[in-house]
């Protein structure tokens, strides 16, 4: 897996999965239809106004290309809607892990407290801002296996 670069503050996600579909954030974001750049949220400061990306449109995209994307929460819940209670899901000890150790893909969450998103090569992140770093540095939301069809 190669470095890329993302082009702007509002690009971290389809920056990680161009590194983890092996394709470049400007083919990406032109099979996307858009650089994300429209200001959305007018009341928001930079970069957070942008419109930026929907991880739909990455799934779809990355779809038209060949790539299925497979979606594990570090800590899923289930909610109800009449009373707004959530109750944590369980899942087999030791499947989240044996996903990140056997899949590369891209991680979303938080580091730095800034939400973000990173190619994972299954040893280190790979940050879009240029940077590399341990797992360990990065607080999980979700993890985003990339596999070829």
């Amino acid at each position: 897996m190669e470095m890329r670069l993302q082009p702007n503050a509002w690009s971290c996600l389809p920056a990680a999965f161009a590194m983890a579909m092996g394709t470049t954030p400007a083919i990406l974001i032109k099979q996307l239809g858009h650089d994300g750049s429209d200001v959305w949220w007018l009341d928001n400061p930079e970069p957070y106004n942008r419109r930026g990306f929907h991880i739909q449109e990455i799934v779809h995209v990355a779809w038209l290309m060949d790539w299925y994307i497979v979606c594990f929460q570090s800590q899923p819940v289930s909610g109800s809607n009449y009373c707004f209670k959530q109750h944590p899901v369980p899942i087999r000890d030791g499947l989240f892990e044996g996903a990140l150790k056997s899949t590369s893909g891209v991680l979303v969450g938080r580091v730095n407290d800034k939400q973000h998103a990173v190619a994972w090569n299954k040893e280190q992140v790979l940050d879009p801002n240029g940077s590399t770093y341990s797992i360990d540095n990065f607080s999980i939301r979700e993890f985003y296996g990339v596999v070829k069809r």
